[in-house]
């Protein structure tokens, strides 16, 4: 038997960290210490990997800033809510090339990323992409899902050696 989903504009501000990060939280285990030590590597991420809004072909300037009357920051404004993310900068870009769809950028607040045709596409796909990202906010595992396995184990490693070895 099927379960209906609620419609993404009732879902309340912060259905997203309520309903599925607050339950991760209370797990333990491996996976709550692998979350634990990509949370903490998140927190200086920046200084590790320094933004890199040039790769994407955007500069400050460019940004999407809250209250824009730009579809895509309306949608993205929404999802951020239910995310319970409460400030970013969202930047459209037109970067052709591996790796440049969409990504989150490690600035303060952090940068939103996404190509510019998204646009084009319907609304309910728009929601997915900005939830996906938002999630990888609140869950800090953007900083994982942007370099290759090999990348992500140093990462790992880098967290455990300068993190978890020392509580």
């Amino acid at each position: 038997r099927s379960r209906a989903v609620p419609a993404v504009r009732s879902l309340p501000a912060g259905a997203f960290v309520e309903r599925l990060m607050h339950p991760l939280e209370r797990q333990r285990g491996t996976g709550a210490v692998l979350r634990e030590l990509v949370a903490n590597v998140a927190e200086c991420w920046g200084k590790i990997q320094p933004p890199d809004l040039a790769g994407f072909g955007v500069t400050k300037a460019d940004r999407l800033r809250a209250g824009t009357d730009h579809p895509l920051r309306k949608i993205a404004d929404r999802a951020a809510t239910i995310s319970g993310v409460a400030e970013f900068d969202l930047y459209l870009h037109r970067a052709r090339g591996a790796g440049r769809g969409v990504g989150v950028e490690a600035t303060e607040p952090y940068s939103v990323l996404v190509p510019a045709d998204l646009v084009h596409v319907s609304e309910r796909e728009q929601m997915f992409v900005f939830g996906r990202l938002f999630a990888g906010i609140v869950a800090r595992t953007f900083v994982v899902e942007r370099g290759t396995p090999r990348e992500t184990e140093i990462l790992l490693a880098y967290g455990y050696v300068n993190f978890a070895s020392k509580a």
